[in-house]
């Protein structure tokens, strides 16, 4: 009885126009964002390679098997950084350097995360409609500029961990319900109009015709985090309201959970990109990962083997990209400082610029 349920909810998923599709990369991507690059450069980061000798950090991690490079683009953050002039200059080295580029587009003037999605002040005060149109709009220009240069992102992430919706308040989910949801078996939630949902679609839908109509072929990527938890019912509400999607894409950061070891975390995940897969038929990436490689050094390596294990070769999986892998020695973004946040503490280098040895398994390969 349960096997004829779930032919019976796959085929209905087939059915609402989620047709299956094979894979679309050619390769296991295996990349990184390196949004703080060009700050860090700024004040004098260097990346060293066996020898010692310091070397263009998206270089150094190519010639490590780093095949993709993936950039956040804010609004308009006050320092600059991670702004569209930024982006264009980062995304024309990732050109010279012959690999694929992914735009994260945050609509935001900052960081948006299951914690904060705020509207850019610019666009604070206006209509639904109004804000759409300026999805619409951001969307186009980044895409537009980078066209203009010569540069076609392989894929574009339409909002960042919208786990609990883009752009608060018009925008947001309901977290009560969201988190209900997910510890629900997949498929059982009911299908009723939400309010909340349909005004969180309607502005990610803005970004994702926006996307296509510039870059036709780009692929466009739904982002939601916490990658150990079920995310199955997240997508059924987000397709019965309309929502558009080429690609999944999930956060996974095995060492953030005080009750579940990293084992249990990557077996998690794995589980869930499988799921995902069976559901709905469209790929699924990792687009974010991160390890403690400098506090545990031993453990990260061990955890990311065991992430590529797992992983690669699974039907639908897409890839990986470590977030802000560059990072070592304890540096942070001059606006952490009267922020009083401490350093990221799960790049992927050794204390004194050296690749690390996780980062030479994920980039590798190696199992």
């Amino acid at each position: 009885m349960k096997r004829i349920f779930i032919i019976i909810a796959v085929a209905a998923t087939m059915l609402a126009g989620c047709e299956k599709k094979e894979s679309t990369a050619s390769f296991i991507v295996r990349g990184a964002d390196l949004g703080w690059l060009s700050e860090m450069e700024r004040d004098s980061m260097t990346f060293l390679n066996e020898e010692g000798d310091a070397m263009d950090c998206i270089e150094l991690f190519k010639a490590t098997g780093m095949n993709a490079v993936r950039l956040r683009v804010w609004v308009n953050h006050k320092t600059g950084w991670s702004n569209l002039p930024d982006v264009l200059e980062m995304a024309k080295r990732v050109k010279a350097a012959e690999l694929p580029l992914m735009i994260d587009f945050h609509y935001s003037d900052f960081f948006a995360d299951p914690q904060r999605q705020d509207i850019p002040e610019a666009w604070q005060g206006m209509t639904p409609d109004e804000l759409c149109k300026c999805v619409a709009d951001h969307t186009t220009e980044v895409l537009t500029a980078l066209k203009n240069n010569g540069i076609e992102p392989k894929w574009v992430q339409i909002g960042n961990e919208t786990t609990y919706g883009m752009m608060w308040p018009d925008g947001k989910l309901d977290r009560e319900q969201v988190n209900e949801d997910c510890q629900r078996p997949n498929g059982q939630i009911s299908k009723e109009f939400r309010s909340d949902w349909a005004q969180y679609v309607q502005l990610s839908n803005a970004g994702y015709e926006a996307a296509k109509a510039v870059l036709p072929e780009v692929i466009c990527i739904v982002h939601v985090d916490n990658a150990f938890i079920p995310r199955v019912n997240w997508y059924e509400r987000f397709k019965a309201q309309g929502g558009k999607w080429d690609m999944i894409g999930l956060s996974h950061y095995p060492f953030t959970q005080d009750t579940l070891s990293w084992q249990e975390m990557n077996a998690r995940c794995e589980q869930n990109v499988r799921d995902l897969y069976e559901v709905f038929g469209t790929p699924v990436m990792v687009v974010e990962i991160g390890s403690k490689t400098e506090e545990l050094p031993e453990e990260s390596a061990a955890c990311l083997r065991d992430f590529n294990k797992r992983m690669e070769g699974m039907p639908g999986y897409e890839g990986v990209f470590y977030w802000e892998p560059e990072v070592y020695g304890y540096w942070r973004p001059a606006e952490y400082i009267p922020l009083g946040w401490n350093a990221y503490n799960m790049g992927c280098m050794t204390p004194d610029g050296h690749l690390s040895e996780a980062a030479r398994i994920l980039y590798e390969g190696l199992q």
